[in-house]
């Protein structure tokens, strides 16, 4: 007590003090003791773990009385490609009947737990708005500028990126899907290949096969990794840590993003095709090389007739082997 004896208040007693001048329940450091405590496991016999806080309870009191408003519409997934069955409709409707619900418990393969911390973030400046742009294996190549993308049902690999890689284009199989972008224009790809991805960092690293759809776009990017892959991989993705992380038989392997590919990316993107390239294609295209349809011609002569005589130069022109006597002025249109 660092108040004087005379001048305490007698109408409040501290049972931990034995004294007066305050009430038991507004000694607040006792109260941090007594938590502290309880953090550390020693009080843990006192304490009622069936007891729901009180805002709790009362949420769970008034949750009736404020029922959920119904939706007003529902929007569906937009999906597409050869993820979803292929180009047939038997494959279609396989994929469709392989999407039924099914809940039977299925057995764990492993126990791991992955988790993001603040670890992950070394190295990243924050706050940021950047995608995950990696680098892996592709068939024996480091590839570098390879963009995760969860919102892609396929793997695309960019045309310059696969001549990069010395692979005969002969090797890839022909596919008539088209591929749809958000404002419904279509692109036809080139052709598909299966390849090697190898993905980790050291010792610590995954292997699949990848269905790798390839198109002739120009693109900052090397190779887009959608949903395929990444369900393959069982993989999980931060992007506020900029990090992908996934399962192994021994441990979590991990592959981590560089902001300043993202930036370098970015700045391409934004240029957009060269002046060179452009004009290249204005003057491939050039109308004097084309044919010309020829339009029919009369094989008889045409004379002149005015429609109206106070307007001479509105004519019209009419067949000269047409009779006289049916060319009246009623006649004319």
């Amino acid at each position: 007590m660092k108040t004087q004896a005379n001048k305490r208040n007698r109408d409040k007693y501290c049972e931990f003090h034995r004294d007066h001048d305050h009430n038991t329940e507004n000694y607040f450091d006792l109260h941090n003791h007594i938590e502290d405590l309880i953090r550390r496991g020693y009080l843990s016999v006192f304490i009622d773990k069936n007891e729901k806080p009180v805002q709790e309870e009362q949420h769970a009191e008034n949750a009736w009385l404020q029922p959920r408003a119904p939706p007003a519409s529902v929007i569906h997934v937009i999906s597409g490609g050869i993820a979803t069955g292929g180009e047939c409709s038997s494959g279609c409707k396989k994929y469709a009947r392989l999407c039924k619900i099914d809940n039977r418990r299925h057995k764990k393969k492993r126990n791991l737990s992955i988790t993001f911390t603040d670890v992950d973030l070394w190295g990243v400046q924050t706050p940021h708005d950047d995608t995950l742009v990696i680098t892996a294996e592709v068939a024996n190549f480091e590839m570098q500028r390879i963009m995760v993308d969860t919102g892609s049902s396929v793997d695309v690999l960019f045309e310059d990126a696969f001549e990069k890689l010395g692979i005969d284009k002969e090797r890839l199989t022909p596919i008539n899907t088209p591929l749809m972008g958000f404002l419904g224009e279509s692109l036809l790809p080139t052709g598909r290949i299966t390849l090697p991805f190898l993905i980790g960092d050291g010792d610590i690293i995954a292997t699949t096969m990848v269905d790798f759809i390839m198109v002739r776009c120009p693109s900052s990017y090397n190779t887009i990794l959608g949903r395929s892959t990444l369900n393959a991989l069982q993989a999980m993705v931060s992007m506020f840590h900029l990090a992908m992380k996934f399962p192994i038989e021994y441990g979590v392997g991990v592959a981590r993003g560089v902001q300043r590919t993202v930036q370098q990316c970015y700045l391409l993107s934004c240029r957009g095709p060269c002046p060179a390239a452009k004009t290249l294609m204005a003057e491939a295209y050039d109308l004097r090389d084309e044919v010309r349809a020829q339009h029919g011609q009369p094989v008889e002569d045409l004379i002149q007739v005015p429609l109206k005589e106070e307007d001479p130069e509105k004519i019209v022109q009419i067949s000269s082997l047409l009779d006289r006597p049916t060319c009246r002025r009623n006649d004319r249109p």
